[in-house]
Parts: structure tokens; C-alpha cells; sequence
């Protein structure tokens, strides 16, 4: 006896931009596919505790979560592709998107996949397939260098007293060691090799490669904060003035703030400093406020509103002042003779003050001993660093 199938088939292209990217689905009508841009949907996370370092897995539903667990095994198996049965399409889309952007380590799945699902009289049955761009030999080599070093870099970590110190820790660590990948960067900006894994946009280009572009940073920083029991996410959008671009978000004490690698690499400062080589803090721990400053987020990728200050790096320091004052800032130049001085202002405003007053009109010499100053001022407008010699 024949028995007729209705067979609907879906397909799916996942596109890298400029080698930080979103996830959007649109759908078209004439041949009921759709496009899905990769690689980061992140789901809207809620403040909590640091009970669990997955942020995208927090926020699914029970049979998503369901989903994505069935997922998760499939993929340390190293299958080559996974079948789930009887869900929901969409739900299961959401659910890999979300296993993929959870789990930097899964490095070999950040590109193009397609996904098929057939509908039978008594079943359903969706196969997800990751391109095949490295066999599993080789994928097993990678993971276990990967592992390796992020245990290292781990283990040093755990030395600092607290998670805020910690992320300092490996913030600097990520910000020494990466150079950034310009030639990557500019092949994914050109559109060639459109789905390809490129290794400078993986935590294991990060971390082993030590090259990198800003997907790249971010997944290694991911992927460390989770190792320390830290949750962190990864966020997508653009430069303000175009660009695709990818960062962080970090839970500390309850509150999420903004971290940003990429940007804090001296490399990427596009200043008038010499490119003196000097990590930035302009955008450790900052809120969604000062963020959208320079970034734009993307409005499909569902992101935690951060308004903490404690923890931004010039606040912890004692390095923030909502006014420029001479006395006030004196203080804190004087107890602090570093080659390089750190200072942060409410706006342009009061930078611009700080620098007429310190810089123009010397009074930066009646503080320090040194002969020289050369000085640069971040992304943002409203930090002041100062090389002294």
C-alpha cells in the first residue's frame, strides 16, 4: 500500500558579516525559504544571579530549552548533523542559533548551515547541517588547544580576588596577546567567502592564533568568562558609523555592564598618540548609554539594558569625575606616578577642560617629574590618557 507524504522543505544560508553578525529570519513567499544572517541571536536576558554562564539558554522556553539540550549532545558528539524530531521549525532554529552563540567552543559551527524538514503521516523530522569545513580529526586537534589554553589562562585568572578583577585580568590578557586580523576583515567586508568559517572569527583564532577581528575577541573572551563562572554574552550591531561589529556583555553582582575588546586594543584606536602601545579601558564596563555613544545595536538582537556604573573601570579606579576641577584631579595624578595616567569626564566638555588646563597650559608639570607628556582621547570623547616621559 502506497502511503503519501507531504514533504515540506525548508532551507537555510547563513551569512557571516564582516565577521560579526545577527541572526535575522525573513521570509519569502514565493519559495518559502528563509535567510538567516549569522552569527549572533541572543535572546533578552533578565537580571540575576550568576547561576548559569549560558545567557541565551536562560531565557528560552521549556521545550526550546528541551531543544537545545538534544542539540548540545549531538554536538559533542561531533555528529555531522542533527535530527530533531516532532518540534516546532522555528523553535528549533532558535534553539541551535542559541546553542551556537552560548558555546564559543563549538568554534568549527561558526559558519553556513541549511536545515530540512520533512513532514510525514505520523512524525516530523528536521536535520540541521553544519557546512562541512573541517574533518573531525582536525577538529578534535583544535579543541584540545583550545581547551588547553583556555585552562591555562584560566588557572591564572582564578589567582585575582574577584570576578571584577578577573575580567580586568583577561581583558588585558586578550588586549596583549590578539593582533588584530586586517586581512580578514577586509576579505569578509568584500563579500567574498560568504558562510566560510574564518578561524580570526573564532574564540580558537582569539586564543590560539592570537589574531583576531572583533567576533573573534569576543568569543575568546566568552569563552574564558564562562570557564570562571562568569555569564557572558555576546552582542551584534554596527560602529556608529557603519561597520558590522560584535562585542560583550558580563553579569557581575546582579548587574550587566558592557565590554568591548576590540575597541580597548591599541590597535584599534584610531588616534594622534603615535599608536603608542597602551591598552584602552574606554569601554570596560560601561552602560547601554555611554555604549550607544559609538555603537549601534542591532534591534533584532535582544541584549540586557546595562545601567550599573560600579564596576566601570574608571569608577572602580577612582578615576571619574563628572567635573574637571584642578584640585580634585591633581589628587589622583599625584598618588598615581605611572608612565601613562588614566582620567575620565561626564562629557566632551569637561575633557576638553582637562586638556586645556593640564595640557596647554602645562599644569600637568607641576605634578609629575617627568619632562614630556603626549596625551589622547578616546572613542567616546570624555577620557583623557596621558603618556608621560
Amino acid at each position: 500500500m502506497l502511503i503519501k507524504q507531504l514533504i515540506a522543505l525548508i532551507s537555510a544560508v547563513a551569512v557571516m558579516l564582516l565577521g560579526c553578525g545577527q541572526y535575522e529570519i525573513s521570509d519569502d513567499a514565493e519559495n518559502n525559504s528563509a535567510i538567516i544572517h549569522a552569527d549572533s541571536m541572543i535572546a533578552d536576558v533578565p537580571h540575576g544571579n550568576n547561576e548559569s554562564v549560558y545567557c541565551g539558554y536562560e531565557h528560552l522556553n521549556y521545550t526550546e530549552q528541551e531543544i537545545y539540550n538534544e542539540l548540545l549532545e549531538m554536538i559533542q558528539q561531533k555528529k555531522p548533523e542533527f535530527l530533531i524530531t516532532d518540534k516546532n521549525t522555528d523553535m528549533i532554529v532558535k534553539a541551535y542559533n542559541t546553542v551556537v552563540d552560548d558555546h564559543p567552543e563549538f568554534f568549527w559551527l561558526n559558519g553556513s548551515y541549511s536545515y530540512q524538514t520533512t513532514t510525514y503521516p505520523d512524525k516530523t523530522e528536521t536535520v540541521i547541517k553544519p557546512a562541512e569545513q573541517f574533518n573531525a580529526d582536525i577538529i578534535g586537534q583544535m579543541e584540545s588547544e583550545l581547551q588547553g589554553e583556555v585552562s591555562r589562562i584560566v588557572s591564572t585568572a582564578q589567582k585575582e580576588t574577584n570576578d571584577i578583577d578577573k575580567a580586568l585580568y583577561v581583558h588585558d590578557y586578550l588586549v596583549d596577546t590578539i593582533e588584530y586580523d586586517n586581512d580578514t576583515y577586509r576579505e569578509i567586508s568584500s563579500g567574498t567567502g560568504s558562510g566560510m568559517i574564518y578561524v580570526s572569527s573564532t574564540a580558537y583564532g582569539g586564543i590560539i592564533s592570537r589574531k583576531a577581528v572583533c567576533s573573534g575577541y569576543s568569543a575568546a573572551f566568552q569563552l574564558i568568562m564562562q570557564r570562571l563562572g562568569i555569564p557572558c554574552g555576546r552582542a551584534s550591531g554596527s560602529k556608529a558609523g557603519g561597520g558590522n561589529h560584535e562585542w560583550n556583555y558580563i553579569l557581575l553582582d546582579g548587574d550587566f555592564y558592557y565590554i568591548d575588546v576590540t575597541w580597548d586594543d591599541p590597535q584599534m584606536v584610531d588616534s594622534e598618540s603615535d599608536n603608542l602601545d597602551n591598552k584602552s579601558y574606554d569601554f570596560f564596563c560601561v552602560t547601554t548609554n555611554e555604549l550607544e555613544k559609538t555603537h549601534v545595536i542591532d534591534e533584532n538582537n535582544f541584549v540586557p539594558l546595562c545601567t550599573a556604573t560600579k564596576y566601570n573601570y574608571y569608577v572602580y579606579n577612582n578615576l571619574y569625575f563628572d567635573t574637571y576641577d584642578f584640585i580634585d584631579v591633581s589628587g589622583v595624578i599625584v598618588s598615581n606616578q605611572n608612565a601613562v595616567i588614566n582620567l575620565k569626564f561626564s562629557d566632551e566638555n569637561e575633557t576638553n577642560k582637562a586638556v586645556h588646563d593640564l595640557i596647554e597650559k602645562k599644569k600637568i608639570f607641576n605634578l609629575v617629574s617627568k619632562t614630556k607628556v603626549k596625551y589622547s582621547i578616546g572613542n567616546s570623547k570624555t577620557t583623557l590618557k596621558m603618556y608621560l616621559e
